[in-house]
């Protein structure tokens, strides 16, 4: 609008930081109350242990660390083991982007590194052989003391204490460490909590008491007048009508409660560890049994014990005696041991002697007596000098001084005895105030004269005052200054110094020598009553006394801070202070150096469960709040244990379903609010667990967080049948949204990944499928190792988690399979993992998918091996054709090529390993059959070139046997000893017929080889027996032979000849054949043929003479 100019933001801005900081600044003041004097909260005995925590900076470097190790940069010496352990550790949990989230959250510390660590290399120590002497545990804490010191690298192992020791101060709860806790955490000046400090009497325990009195006087007088909530506040909404009338039932309880609290507190100085008494004293327990009645003390709940000091110096003016005359002192408290002091010379009396007692009256009698010894034989007693007696009480100074003594019998010396003595009485512990007054009350104290009273705390929340005559332990007379109201009253000038005490049907005046005293006296009646009102002194009154609190008041007043001192606490919002006050608390927790994931300090819960009771803050909305703040945080990425918001959590489920306890609109809104959130968070988490809870990290925060789901289902806390099953099918659907976000995630991080820009689409896609098997391989038996416990409470769940995982997986292999050419078979490298991994898991087994990866695979192995079939029988018939008969191996090339062909199919299904049992005998049966067949066309195509390579050889004297015969014979040799693996397969325990068939043929080939062989290698013998039957007698030609012998003296040639060509072949049949089996048999019937051709040859001539160059020549041969 014209005329009209914007709100200056600048200053809009000013204002509300400045309204922050003075809200600040209070519930700061309230903080300093809490910690000065905790009287509800006590100091937690079962802290759980927090670890350091583990930045992204201190990952960087655990990592450097490492690869140094690995690098070889460090002095540490370790086995080729232990670096494999490292090597592995590095590669699955240090680079690992899940440990890298987990550090981000703030949920990793550096024992879980060091757990994994251990985990791992258990493992892996299991699987060691045993080293004689040295145990697993021994090899176990060796490879640990190594991480350590990786891991701590060249750090100073002082250095890390230091710091592990700053952190663990949270541990200890002094009072100053929590001054020091919430001065940051409330971002308080130094200066400004010492002004803070000195105006609120933080050191005085008494005005501390005094305050919660005052609180809870204030309190009872808001319930009584039905004004618990100020003017200044919103008023409470209740979801019900009848819940404010019970909301008052509430406050009274707590009221009641605080107070209980309170009495129970011992009355000696308080710590922010103590422990309450189990009963307070015998007043207090009639008091909270009855509340509205006024409880009686009697004098034995005012009985005290003074403890006396009584230091004897010296003493004066005993010059008449002579100077080598023995004196010494006697104190007593009248009624009681008598004490004296060592002797001493009459003209040097110093002693400086302290005499201890013990008294219950608060005004007892001290006499001392000074003697001097009598050296007269008649006389017994010592002669007395002079006497002194004093009236003591706790305000004497401690200071010594002279005292007058009185003189014995009058005596004639005008020299006064003076002797100096130090008198402290100290100050019990329930005594708060003692010293004369004078007083004149209606009910007590009837008449105006001067008492000593004593004022006495019996309890917390109850004091006496009494009033006690000389050398009396119980009271004349004492009133319960509880309901009394203190304050000042004009004093007339020069005269006494007035005040009263004023109660509902009562009163009392008193009055004092001195402003001072008076002072004193009205601020510890005031402490002493819990009245709300404040003495204040007139203008005409002197406050020289409290100048010292005046001063810190003033300095208070000074830097505007009075009135967060002098406010009433019922005038705020505690609720919301308290939400403000524990969400600072968090902030700071979840920023320090351990993994606290969300558990708040030992301090700060301290101080939170004191600040809670103490002021009122309604628990249920406390737990909603501190949710609420969890799950703000859970939102943003932070680590936050479910066990904790279950415990919180718990305690909102209570209290709503109880029809005892009052709900406000706010607290009702807040818990369907944070119902829903934590639904969202809770299935996020659980959805999300492969990410969030990186191997089964931290420890039970999966477990933990589906224990609070559960508990979201089932608020009511009862669990029936149906609820479980429900709860089950909802778990059910989890897991596999679950599976979804899994394969998701590794889907895109493989199609990330891929480098393979050479590669055809199809190729591409075989690869980046085979990848994600593996990942998905990984993924499953890394949930089953880090989180089965968790899963195995619904049974079926993680293998349903399994299955949803690897149908969502199908649909991208078969995407691949599609994909590839009719006849490429890389593919069988997935069939192979993929297989290996679910026979391997009986949940997996025969399953959905493990059915679907048998269909999709079943045609492509049947047509590999129908290829595979021809190609073989084609290479068969190609390489016999060109077959040079080279010995190759164990046998020719062709013959090899075809047994590593056949090896390698039956490998193939044997690695195929195929799950359908039927389908699996029958690939084998295929397999072997086929083997059969082309082993046995393999060996008739070498029978027939073996055949004719003998025919094709002339009979002579000196055969030598062609080298292919050998190689002939290895070939068959060869297909024998491979036949068992080649067509080995049984069925029922019998071998297939054709395996029997083939091993048959074969054998009966290589008998045949052996008689062919014979046959050859014989035939030389029958050409030298052929010859010699040349000169047999009685022939035409034995004389022309016999002359030409004659003549020509041929000698032993023949025989020679045929020596040196069986010499040759054997060498060479020894050389080229290594099987036993066919080569004995073989040199026997071939030496058992030639010694029967040789006999018959003999035997058909018995009856004729030999020549003599037919007996030399057998007689040659039969030494062969």
């Amino acid at each position: 609008m014209p005329g009209v100019s914007p709100p200056d933001l600048s200053i809009t801005s000013a204002n509300e930081d400045e309204e922050k900081r003075k809200e600040l600044l209070q519930m700061y003041v309230f903080v300093l109350r809490c910690i000065a004097y905790p009287f509800n909260s006590t100091h937690p005995s079962d802290i759980p242990r927090r670890y350091i925590k583990v930045t992204r900076t201190n990952l960087e470097t655990i990592r450097q660390r490492f690869r140094s190790f690995l690098n070889g940069d460090t002095q540490i010496v370790a086995d080729e083991a232990f670096i494999l352990s490292v090597e592995s550790y590095c590669d699955i949990f240090l680079s690992s982007d899940r440990i890298t989230n987990l550090v981000k959250s703030g949920g990793c510390s550096s024992h879980d590194l060091r757990e994994l660590f251990r985990n791992s290399i258990e493992k892996r120590v299991r699987c060691l052989p045993d080293v004689e002497g040295v145990s697993r545990e021994t090899v176990i804490s060796s490879w640990l003391a190594k991480y350590d010191a990786i891991y701590r690298g060249d750090e100073d192992p002082r250095r890390s204490n230091a710091r592990i020791n700053a952190a663990n101060m949270d541990l200890y709860l002094s009072k100053d460490h929590l001054y020091d806790l919430f001065q940051g955490i409330l971002d308080v000046p130094k200066y400004e909590h010492q002004i803070l400090y000195n105006a609120c009497q933080l050191d005085n325990s008494d005005e501390q008491a005094a305050q919660i009195r005052r609180e809870l006087d204030a309190l009872r007088h808001a319930i009584e007048n039905n004004s618990l909530v100020s003017h200044k506040l919103p008023q409470l909404e209740f979801t019900k009508n009848e819940m404010k009338l019970r909301y008052k039932e509430e406050r009274w309880n707590a009221y009641k409660q605080l107070k209980e609290n309170l009495e129970k507190l011992p009355l000696s100085k308080v710590n922010p560890d103590h422990k309450p008494k189990k009963g307070g004293h015998i007043i207090n327990a009639s008091m909270l049994m009855n509340e509205d009645s006024e409880s009686t003390l009697t004098k034995s709940d005012t009985a005290l014990t003074f403890t006396l000091e009584v230091i004897i110096h010296e003493v004066q003016g005993i010059s008449f005696l002579q100077p080598h005359k023995i004196v010494y002192c006697t104190m007593e408290i009248e009624g009681g041991e008598k004490l004296r002091t060592d002797a001493a010379l009459a003209d040097k009396p110093k002693w400086r002697t302290q005499g201890d007692f013990k008294s219950n009256q608060p005004l007892p009698v001290l006499k001392i007596k000074l003697y001097t010894e009598n050296s007269s034989l008649i006389s017994l007693d010592d002669k007395e000098l002079g006497r002194l007696v004093l009236y003591p009480n706790s305000n004497w100074l401690e200071t010594p001084d002279n005292y007058v003594m009185t003189p014995k019998h009058h005596q004639s010396n005008n020299d006064k005895i003076k002797i100096k003595i130090g008198v402290k009485m100290d100050k019990p512990q329930g005594m708060k105030k003692c010293g004369y007054l004078y007083c004149m009350g209606q009910s007590h104290w009837k008449k105006w004269k001067k008492r000593f009273f004593v004022l006495i705390q019996v309890s917390q929340y109850t004091f006496a005052l009494c009033s006690y005559h000389t050398k009396k332990s119980d009271p004349q007379e004492m009133i319960q200054v509880d309901g009394y109201t203190v304050d000042y009253t004009d004093s007339p000038p020069a005269e006494l110094f007035h005040f009263k005490g004023v109660k509902e049907g009562d009163w009392i005046y008193f009055a004092s020598a001195d402003e001072n005293d008076r002072q004193l006296w009205i601020q510890k009646l005031y402490q002493a009553t819990g009245q709300t009102h404040k003495p204040i002194p007139h203008n005409s009154v002197s406050i020289s006394l409290s100048s010292g609190k005046t001063t810190e008041r003033s300095r208070a007043r000074k830097h505007g801070m009075e009135d967060f001192v002098q406010a009433n606490p019922l005038d705020f919002d505690h609720n919301r202070l308290f939400a403000q006050l524990q969400s600072l608390s968090l902030e700071k927790r979840l920023n320090d150096n351990y993994t606290s994931l969300g558990w708040l300090s030992p301090g700060q819960k301290f101080l939170l469960d004191e600040f809670s009771s103490r002021y009122g803050v309604r628990n249920c909305y406390r737990h909603l709040s501190y949710i609420d703040e969890l799950l703000t945080y859970a939102d943003k990425g932070q680590m936050i244990d479910a066990t904790l918001i279950q415990y919180s959590y718990m305690h909102c489920i209570s209290h709503f379903k109880n029809s005892g306890v009052t709900i406000t609109v706010d607290e009702k809104e807040m818990y369907d609010d944070i119902n829903s959130k934590l639904q969202t968070w809770l299935t996020k988490n659980i959805t999300n667990f492969w990410n969030y809870y990186p191997f089964g990290k931290p420890d039970g925060a999966l477990k933990a967080t589906v224990q609070l789901f559960e508990k979201l289902k089932m608020d009511d806390g009862r669990k029936t049948e149906n609820q479980q099953k429900e709860f089950a099918a909802e778990m059910k659907k989890l897991m596999e949204i679950a599976a979804l976000e899994n394969y998701t995630s590794l889907s895109s991080y493989v199609q990330a990944s891929a480098t393979n820009g050479s590669a055809t689409d199809y190729e591409k896609k075989l690869e980046e499928v085979l990848v994600l098997a593996e990942s998905c391989r990984d993924l499953l038996r890394m949930t089953e190792e880090y989180y089965d416990d968790i899963w195995s409470k619904f049974p079926g769940l993680l293998n349903y988690h399994s299955e949803v995982l690897w149908s969502l997986f199908s649909v991208d292999m078969d995407d691949a399979i599609k994909a590839q050419p009719e006849d490429t078979w890389n593919c069988f490298m997935l069939f192979q993992l993929l297989n290996d991994y679910l026979k391997s898991e009986p949940n997996l087994r025969n399953g959905k998918f493990h059915k679907h990866l048998r269909v999709l695979f079943a045609p492509k192995v049947i047509r590999y091996i129908d290829l595979m079939e021809s190609s073989i029988a084609l290479s068969i018939n190609v390489n016999f054709q060109k077959e040079t008969w080279i010995h190759v191996e164990g046998g020719n090339a062709a013959s090899e090529d075809l047994l590593y062909k056949l090896g390698k199919l039956q490998q193939f299904v044997s690695y195929l390993s195929w799950p359908d049992e039927v389908f699996g005998k029958h690939l084998t049966q295929r397999i072997n059959l086929m083997a059969a067949d082309m082993i046995g066309s393999c060996v008739k195509r070498t029978s027939d070139f073996f055949e004719t390579k003998l025919k094709r050889k002339r009979r002579n004297i000196d055969y030598l046997l062609p080298p292919e015969i050998c190689v002939a014979i290895n070939v068959v040799v060869s297909c024998l000893k491979q036949l068992p693996e080649l067509c080995g397969g049984e069925v029922d325990g019998g071998q297939h017929h054709y395996h029997t068939d083939i091993n048959t043929y074969l054998n009966d080939t290589l008998v045949m080889f052996r008689n062919q062989l014979i046959e050859k290698l014989n035939a030389a013998i029958e050409a030298v027996l052929s010859k010699l039957s040349n000169y047999d007698e009685g022939t035409i030609t034995a004389s022309l032979f016999s002359w030409m012998v004659s003549n020509h003296k041929p000698g032993d040639e023949l025989a020679t000849n045929y020596i040196k060509s069986v010499g040759r072949n054997l060498k060479m049949l020894s050389d080229k054949i290594i099987y036993e089996k066919f080569m004995g048999p073989l040199f026997c019937c071939w030496y058992e043929k030639i010694l029967y051709l040789i006999n018959e040859w003999l035997t058909d001539r018995l009856d004729v003479s030999l020549h003599p160059y037919q007996i030399s020549t057998i007689s040659l041969l039969m030494q062969v």
